[in-house]
């Protein structure tokens, strides 16, 4: 190649002016891995001359797609406002819009180069593309990124059978949720690098909020995705797209939860059911339920020989029998049954200790059992403003008054209501024992069925 390129003569997508964002660094041919049954195209302008084959800055594209048996079409086309020879590449008989973040430099057999700006096409011009189905992103440090499907296209087959209609509370929650704000928080999961097209994160993890909805494992996800059409509405998926395997859906769940992003999710839904007006803040109810541990208990009782290291052993009072595992820590919305708060435990934590977390300040008052009476707590909920609406438990050398049992009477038949979010996790959500070894897993499990639950509410709450 002689001389640097001409900035104007930058190739552009077809029917969309190029995004001129920061320079990206040199994009290699190694870069390029298609799966076979679909169809790429690039557009691309520059030519290049003066080096070894006197090639334009596709042409070392179309070869290497080529070397590995796929057959190539090339066309190329006037761009709008552009220079002619824009290059067109495809295959099969699906398309695949190209997006990357520009100027960049393209490399070609031999180093010539060229320049490249790339940019996000509303409508290709000329019919060039069919029928889109990958976009390839490349994201902020430049180079490509992993293909991403895209899914959802119905056949008519499916419309015929929407009519029948669905299940209703979950046409509610796609409706009503903005699960744009969702997916942001899901921004840059992907895995970076080439490969086969991956599934979109929101898919994978409205997946995820179905598994805990109906207590599924992986193995029961993966079939009820590809066997039931409500399923496949909710997500995403139509009849013809490929259902995500057990495995994906697995590791998807263990990338988000170490990347501590469920939290976050968690929160996203939270400020969206207060935009809402759902929350009504009257009052915050406080509670806990014992999980069982994944693994079977150590023998003896020794923790220390354990298989989950996290898990521990508690005896409630007045009950038979010890729990091996975990605690959910809760607090409630009083009137709409909305989880506002949770924390996961070992089971051998006290109630009262995480309590003051479960408080968001909000509240006109706090309903808790005897667990979290305490003398600080009432100063800090009267600081406040906060009601403390918290039963009185007696002591070695005062006995309650009259007054304070019947106080207590009416504050239990007020926080009562929470052992129905409870009741709702267990029986009908199936978290009967953790599924994961690891506080952490576990604490993500927790967190991914109260926001199933408060789709669930959502649904009730706005039928």
């Amino acid at each position: 190649m002689t001389g640097a390129p001409d900035p104007t003569r930058r190739g552009v997508v077809a029917g969309a002016a190029a995004a001129p964002l920061a320079a990206g660094p040199a994009l290699s041919r190694d870069l390029i891995s298609i799966r076979t049954d679909l169809e790429i195209w690039v557009a691309m302008g520059d030519k290049a001359s003066g080096g070894p084959g006197d090639t334009d800055s596709g042409a070392w594209m179309e070869s290497r797609l080529k070397r590995f048996g796929y057959r190539t079409q090339r066309q190329a086309f006037e761009a709008p406002s552009h220079r002619p020879g824009v290059v067109a590449l495809t295959l099969g008989n699906t398309s695949v819009q190209g997006v990357a973040q520009g100027p960049a430099r393209v490399t070609g057999p031999g180093g010539v180069t060229g320049a490249l700006t790339w940019g996000i096409p509303a409508s290709p011009s000329g019919g060039l593309l069919r029928n889109p189905r990958i976009v390839i992103p490349c994201f902020g440090g430049g180079g490509f990124a992993m293909s991403v499907k895209s899914t959802g296209q119905l056949g008519f087959g499916e419309i015929g059978a929407a009519r029948r209609g669905g299940v209703p509370a979950l046409d509610r929650v796609s409706a009503l949720v903005d699960w744009s704000g969702i997916e942001r928080q899901l921004a840059g999961l992907r895995e970076e690098g080439p490969g086969r097209p991956g599934y979109r994160p929101l898919l994978l993890f409205k997946a995820l909020l179905l598994q805990a909805w109906y207590g599924l494992s992986d193995g029961e996800l993966e079939f009820r995705l590809g066997d039931s059409l409500a399923f496949g509405r909710f997500v995403g998926l139509s009849l013809e797209d490929d259902v995500p395997d057990h495995t994906t859906l697995c590791r998807f769940c263990n990338r988000l939860v170490s990347a501590r992003l469920l939290e976050k999710l968690f929160g996203e839904l939270d400020r969206q059911l207060e935009a809402s007006g759902l929350i009504l803040k009257q009052g915050a109810l406080l509670d806990a339920t014992l999980i069982e541990a994944a693994t079977s208990r150590p023998a003896g009782g020794k923790e220390a020989e354990a298989r989950d290291p996290d898990a521990a052993f508690v005896k409630r009072q007045g009950k038979a029998g010890s729990t091996y595992g975990y605690k959910a820590h809760v607090g409630v919305d009083q009137g709409s049954g909305l989880v506002r708060a949770v924390i996961t435990t070992p089971a051998n934590v006290n109630d009262t200790t995480p309590a003051d977390d479960l408080i968001r300040g909000d509240e006109a008052a706090v309903y808790g059992d005897k667990a979290y009476d305490t003398h600080a707590r009432r100063a800090r909920l009267k600081r406040l403003g906060i009601k403390p609406r918290l039963m009185r438990r007696p002591s070695q050398y005062h006995a309650l008054t009259r007054r304070q049992q019947l106080c207590n009477d009416l504050i239990a038949r007020r926080r009562a209501a929470v052992e129905t979010t409870f009741a709702t996790w267990k029986r009908r959500m199936g978290l009967t024992r953790a599924r994961y070894i690891g506080l952490a897993k576990v604490s993500g499990q927790i967190l991914l069925t109260a926001m199933a639950f408060n789709l669930r509410r959502l649904a009730a709450l706005t039928a």
